[in-house]
């Protein structure tokens, strides 16, 4: 496997969330480079939240990721775990719990449309929230891990 299969991957969660409507109503609309669509960025827009207006929130990142190869005799593949984050400004933790309940509706045991790839499976691994230290914002973690062979 290459690093395109990551990229395809990243590309088709980005896409299957962006395209999510139970999502989509919880998030604004995005207000960052000129981006047209929901709040799901493959990059924060910001490095320090307390500046960014309230409006803004909740938001979505995709963000790190790794891959193993998962090579058969006849096939190469490829397991990859996704971390996605979610940010909500909403006092108490009830918004992010339900952004993060919304993202996992939308991609546990779900199909999923890779380029150049066929996906085997992909399964939520974990789930966490937690205060940011700006005392403002409520930061939320979900992992997913995906098994993709190649076509």
């Amino acid at each position: 496997m290459s690093g395109a299969a990551s990229v395809a991957i990243q590309q088709a969660i980005f896409t299957k969330l962006r395209a999510d409507a139970p999502l989509g109503a919880m998030l604004p609309t995005s207000l960052f480079d000129g981006d047209v669509g929901k709040a799901v960025y493959d990059r924060p827009p910001a490095s320090n939240y307390s500046e960014l207006a309230v409006g803004v929130f909740p938001f979505v990142v995709i963000g790190d990721d790794t891959a193993a190869e998962f090579d058969t005799d006849d096939s190469e593949g490829q397991e990859t775990t996704v971390t996605i984050h979610a940010w909500s400004r909403y006092p108490g933790k009830k918004e992010v719990k339900q952004v993060l309940d919304a993202i996992y509706n939308a991609l546990h045991n779900k199909s999923l449309t890779v380029t150049g790839q066929i996906v085997i499976f992909i399964f939520f691994e974990f789930m966490e929230t937690i205060a940011d230290p700006d005392g403002l914002t409520q930061h939320g973690v979900i992992r997913f891990r995906l098994l993709t062979q190649g076509t």
